[in-house]
């Protein structure tokens, strides 16, 4: 009676402790999960800002500006060139 009691008593304190250990690890990868979303809603953010400046950089007034002020570049007039095949 007294083996089949420690066997018991055993088996429950096995249980308990993998129900704390679960609990404790599913806490700490709930609390990771969290982090990371934070994390990747502010490089989604930083990202998206980073695009705006992309494409404000590349747009052709400013580069077309630059070019003229800033070293000295004129623009030319667009000519057409026809080629002529088999001459």
């Amino acid at each position: 009676m007294v083996q089949l009691t420690v066997i018991g008593l055993a088996i429950f304190s096995i249980f308990c402790f993998v129900r704390v250990w679960q609990k404790v690890t599913s806490d700490m990868i709930a609390r990771q999960n969290q982090k990371m979303r934070k994390e990747l809603k502010e490089i989604q953010e930083k990202n998206a800002l980073l695009i705006a400046d992309v494409e404000s950089l590349k747009n052709p007034v400013r580069i077309n500006k630059i070019a003229e002020q800033q070293l000295g570049m004129v623009s030319v007039e667009k000519l057409n060139v026809y080629l002529e095949q088999g001459k």
